[in-house]
């Protein structure tokens, strides 16, 4: 119904106003601090200039035959101002009070003072305070039955027209202003929810924004420490049983050691700097592609793999962004293969086929037998990762064991109009976490393996 009191605690105290306010602001703090106290203190000031006016009519303001003031009297003047107290609590009530005694007042003859802008200010606050159904109900009523009170004495020639006429048109005035702050009120508040909806919704998606980013370090992550670690346990385990017959050897798998290290280092150091928020953006390193394929076959050819490398596709026809998934499959594919297959001789095949760019990683190890007895049937962050990666590119993933034993990983990426270049003399420019952007929407996976949009 009505405004409830402002809460001050927040700004230090019902009595606390900022430094150096004038006079006219720390009454008004005052007022929204106790609008009930201020509202019965105005209906108690209407009653109060009214005494003066009903023992003693002035007769330049009200005509001769007015009837003396008795207790009725004093009782309908009192109702018309004294229920303003509740104006903003009861609004619909104290209208009904207040011109339930304005209209005997105003019939029986007596003398009615300042405590007519009661009703008049009772009116306001049902169009201010009240809902519009409600208030047009309620605020219409009273207008009416107002009007037609001045009507019968107009007829009566006992009220002249012009002074019907603009009393009418003092009351609806009254009422339309009302309405107008209420509007304004409601407007206001409108605006306020709108900001506060579009700064929630901005905060949301900076988050959700945030969320993909760091999912995208986590998988580079993942694939980074994986390979660097398989490679440099291996390389140790190697070192280990060779340092007492074949120092140099040994000396030669700790160098390898060191370099992948370096290496793995390097790349996690740039990842990391992603995260922090520098004003100038954070300077990346170029990411890998399928041109440093041979490079990675050979990394693990030094800890005792047999691969062999087939390449029929140019690294500089591929999007950054399908490059670096092609290379990050192959690396995460090589870096199981080396934790499951044990001796194995691994295929890797990365051509272009049509429409898509295949890539397959084959071995004929233990690795899927080695799979099949382990009690933890969940996949690995490894796989998630790869299914992950080729989702982003609307392609499938299939991981399994092949038809003659081992272990197979075939993903098909398709090649859209934004995944394939053509031919130019420069590498494209280096992938940054901004160039996900594009195509960071939310995927799912498939139960049977296979990665879906």
């Amino acid at each position: 119904m009505g405004s409830p009191p402002v809460n001050t605690t927040a700004r230090g105290g019902s009595d606390a106003v900022p430094d150096g306010a004038t006079p006219w602001s720390r009454l008004a703090e005052w007022i929204r601090a106790h609008p009930q106290v201020a509202d019965g203190t105005v209906g108690a000031a209407l009653f109060a200039v009214s005494i003066p006016l009903a023992t003693d009519p002035d007769p330049t303001i009200y005509p001769a035959g007015l009837r003396a003031i008795d207790p009725l009297g004093w009782l309908l003047l009192a109702g018309m101002a004294l229920p303003v107290t509740w104006r903003r609590r009861t609004p619909v009530l104290v209208l009904v009070v207040t011109f339930a005694c304005l209209l005997p007042t105003l019939a029986l003859g007596y003398p009615e003072g300042f405590a007519a802008f009661g009703p008049l200010w009772a009116l306001y606050s049902v169009a201010a305070h009240c809902e519009r159904p409600r208030s047009l109900i309620a605020g219409g009523s009273a207008i009416g039955i107002f009007a037609l009170l001045l009507v019968a004495g107009v007829v009566d020639e006992a009220l002249p027209p012009a002074v019907a006429v603009a009393n009418v048109f003092m009351v609806v005035g009254v009422f339309a202003i009302g309405e107008a702050l209420r509007n304004r009120r409601a407007y206001t508040a409108e605006l306020r929810r709108r900001v506060d909806t579009a700064e929630r919704l901005r905060t949301e998606e900076a988050a959700l924004a945030v969320a993909a980013d760091r999912a995208l370090i986590a998988r580079e992550l993942h694939d980074v420490v994986a390979h660097g670690m398989s490679v440099m346990v291996i390389q140790a385990a190697a070192a280990q049983r060779v340092l007492g017959r074949d120092p140099e050897a040994a000396t030669e798998a700790l160098e390898h050691i060191r370099r992948t290290g370096s290496e793995s280092l390097a790349e996690m150091r740039r990842l990391l700097a992603v995260l922090r928020e520098q004003d100038n953006g954070a300077t990346t390193a170029p990411q890998p592609g399928v041109a440093e394929l041979p490079a990675l076959a050979d990394s693990w050819r030094a800890t005792g793999l047999d691969i062999e490398l087939s390449m029929e596709v140019e690294s500089d026809r591929l999007t950054p962004g399908l490059d670096l998934c092609a290379y990050r499959i192959c690396q995460e594919a090589l870096t199981n293969v080396a934790k499951h297959a044990g001796p194995a001789h691994t295929v890797v095949r990365v051509e272009l086929a049509h429409d898509a760019l295949e890539v397959s990683i084959s071995d004929d190890g233990r690795g899927a037998a080695s799979a099949l007895r382990t009690t933890d049937a969940q996949p690995g962050n490894g796989l998630r990762g790869m299914r992950e990666r080729v989702a982003l590119f609307d392609g499938t993933l299939r991981a399994g064991p092949g038809d003659g034993g081992g272990w197979v990983v075939t993903a098909t990426l398709p090649l859209g109009a934004s995944s394939i270049v053509g031919p130019t003399p420069e590498r494209p420019p280096d992938l940054t976490v901004a160039d996900t952007d594009a195509v960071a929407a939310a995927t799912s996976v498939g139960t049977d393996g296979t990665a879906r949009p």
